[in-house]
């Protein structure tokens, strides 16, 4: 995808070695392909021409001019591609003639002609293409501001953002971070945090689950201007009450991250109390910041009130003030689904309670009800919706309790002083009917969508229900799992997931506030027979060499079928070589007919190897041939990162050099020996993240 990092194929050719194929990523590609003669002529020759590539094929017709000699000489081409091909693409070709020519007297001219076809696909390692940021491309050289995204273009992103980090490389002061913000296999934002001290030019390159882009770009980044607080509105009265939702109107906030921005609250001549009113984000854009204030019972009065952003203050004498107080909560009635017992509330679980009062906001986050008094376990109430006079809440009871509480509600560190006493019951166990969603005859498959039909579940609370799957006398394998998504009070919804080591009957059991049905039901889990077909090749080797030559540090791949989604159940064993440690290859990608380990070669393990593939623990019966040896010894050239005084605990210390495994970081490791100047323990330095060079 760059000059840095060019995708690689091979070439074929009948009866003669294979030779590598370089193409990178503009439309058209020119080439050059150099013959060799055998017997060796006076010289070589060599022709250009030009290949014009339509997806999924393209072609290139070269006409070979061998020189005089009165000889059969056999043609070994060496094929490079400068330019690239559109997409991104890692291409291989194959030549598809015969490389020999009969010349036909010492002092004339023979002439072949040959076809060329070049395929491709996406390359499978994630890589970034471009980078913008705040107005124009990162290759104009424009700065990227705090507070705002920056979106990179690619391949292989993947969709999960807590596989990706974004790493700083250079600049001066603080290191900037831009937090994932969104991901999908070609594109990626992140939103960009630049401390006051963060200037200058910085390295910016992305880190994933497989490993760092081997591509870094250069930006410049710039913290965000002073944040400015404009006007403050949505008090009820002219006093702000806890629980209410402010909405302050300004610029310069950090419309993306809501923990980067933060009301500071400082006391004036009119303030009372001696803890400050907290006002906590919960919506954000550029110039509006939505927060929840909560003030404590003792304080009120009027409280200055700035912004803080990206750790940047807000100008001088921009502070707004804001009049503030705690107004007691109370309570004056509670509505259940039962009906009064003499006097009291009888309330059942799982079921809404409705509870009337003063004060209780508008922040769900900032209210709590709490039950207190009563017998065993206390069950709970979670709220689900609030106003300023109203709020329902969720009662969940524990099994077999029952019996009065008093319940009571706080809002942020505003606690209640009216109680209500309610009488609670623990609803009857949950029933199950049945379980749709399964192919019927072969069982339940990794990525179903199941329905479990019954009565009495939480439908207010989703995640109140579940369904556990426990082995029986014939199940195999790691026990699936369903992650509930919805619920009513007759179905729960879940994602089905199971491994391709897991099959046979399994017991379904659903879960409701802790109760199970007396009666559960067997599910059955289609076996997927996973199937490892081929060794395909390894990144920078030739895939038909046989056996497959690769070097620690590549990546090995396994085309196969029925390979399921879940890396963590597989592995790659090799079980037969010469004497030495065996290598390992740790998985680092995984489709449905692809797995992709990273090499790691042992120093005394170089040699001829038989491997197979491991599902759940147990081999898959094909066995590969593979000849493997050691990365190329590790080199340094420079070590960066300390201060003018030396290296200091918690420095990240950047060591440059060569032959360092991109792959798998931990297979790095920094050792630090002692000299005749040292003092004290030996330091140690914990890898974070590994490039090829860095």
């Amino acid at each position: 995808p760059s000059p840095s990092h060019e995708p690689s194929g091979t070439l074929t050719v009948p009866g003669t070695p294979t030779v590598p194929v370089t193409l990178t990523n503009t439309p058209t590609a020119s080439s050059t392909m150099t013959g060799r003669l055998t017997p060796t002529p006076s010289r070589d020759e060599s022709t250009s021409s030009t290949l014009t590539p339509s997806a999924p094929s393209g072609s290139l017709t070269a006409s070979h001019h061998s020189l005089s000699e009165s000889m059969t000489p056999t043609f070994t081409p060496v094929v490079t591609f400068t330019g690239s091909l559109s997409g991104h693409l890692t291409p291989t070709a194959t030549i598809g003639s015969s490389r020999t020519a009969s010349l036909p007297s010492p002092s004339e001219t023979g002439t072949t002609t040959d076809t060329m076809t070049v395929t491709w696909s996406e390359p499978t390692v994630p890589c970034i293409t471009y980078i913008e940021c705040a107005g124009g491309s990162s290759e104009s050289g424009v700065a990227c501001t705090g507070g705002h995204l920056i979106t990179m273009q690619g391949h292989n992103l993947g969709e999960h953002l807590h596989l990706v980090d974004i790493e700083f490389v250079g600049g001066f002061g603080d290191r900037p971070v831009c937090t994932p913000y969104s991901v999908e296999p070609q594109l990626l934002t992140c939103a960009l945090s630049a401390p006051l001290s963060s200037r200058g030019q910085w390295n910016v390159s992305v880190a994933f689950d497989r490993g760092v882009t081997p591509n870094a770009f250069a930006i410049t980044v710039v913290p965000l201007l002073p944040p400015v607080i404009r006007t403050v509105s949505s008090c009820a009265s002219p006093w702000c009450l806890s629980g209410e939702l402010l909405t302050l109107m300004g610029e310069n906030f950090d419309g993306f991250q809501l923990r980067e921005n933060t009301l500071v609250f400082t006391a004036t001549h009119a303030s009372i109390g001696s803890e400050a009113p907290r006002c906590t984000p919960v919506h954000v854009t550029p110039a509006t910041v939505v927060c929840a204030l909560d003030v404590p019972t003792l304080t009120s009065g009027t409280w200055g009130m700035h912004m803080v952003v990206n750790g940047q203050p807000e100008a001088v004498g921009a502070t707004q003030e804001v009049l503030v107080t705690a107004q007691p909560v109370s309570i004056t009635s509670v509505g259940c689904t039962l009906s009064l017992v003499l006097g009291k509330e009888r309330c059942l679980g799982a079921e809404l309670l409705t509870l009337t009062g003063l004060a209780f906001g508008s922040a769900l986050h900032l209210v709590s009800v709490k039950l207190s008094g009563g017998p065993g376990t206390a069950p709970e109430c979670v709220p689900r919706a609030v106003a300023p006079t109203e709020l329902t809440c969720v009662l969940v009871v524990p099994p077999s309790v029952m019996g009065e509480w008093s319940l009571s509600v706080t809002v942020g560190r505003v606690i209640g002083v009216d109680l209500a006493v309610v009488e609670v019951v623990a609803p009857r166990a949950p029933a199950m009917f049945d379980i749709m969603g399964c192919e019927v005859g072969l069982g339940c498959k990794d990525g179903d969508i199941l329905t479990v039909i019954g009565e009495r579940f939480n439908g207010y609370l989703p995640h109140s229900n579940g369904l556990q799957l426990l082995p029986l006398s014939g199940s195999q394998g790691p026990a699936p799992s369903c992650d509930v998504f919805n619920a009513s009070s007759t179905e729960i919804l879940c994602h089905f997931e199971a491994t391709v080591a897991t099959y046979s009957v399994w017991q379904a059991v659903a879960m409701v506030d802790g109760q199970v049905p007396e009666t559960p039901l067997e599910l059955r889990v289609a076996y997927m027979d996973p199937v490892a077909a081929a060794l395909t090749g390894c990144g920078g080797g030739f895939g038909n060499t046989v056996p497959l030559y690769c070097m620690g540090g590549q990546v090995v791949t396994i085309a196969g079928s029925r390979f399921g989604r879940h890396r963590n159940v597989f592995g790659v064993r090799f079980t037969d070589g010469p004497a030495g440690p065996p290598p390992s290859c740790k998985p680092i990608l995984l489709t449905d007919t692809q797995l992709q380990c990273a090499l790691a070669v042992p120093p005394d393990s170089a040699g001829i190897w038989e491997l197979a593939v491991v599902v759940g623990g147990n081999l898959i019966q094909n066995k590969f041939i593979m000849e493997v040896a050691p990365m190329p010894r590790p080199i340094i050239t420079v070590i960066e990162g300390c201060g003018p005084v030396g290296c200091q605990s918690e420095d990240i210390l950047t060591i440059n050099g060569a032959n360092f495994d991109s792959l798998a970081v931990d297979q790095n490791a920094v050792n630090i020996s002692e000299t005749q100047d040292s003092i004290g323990p030996g330091p140690v330095c914990l890898t974070l993240s590994a490039t090829k060079t860095q």
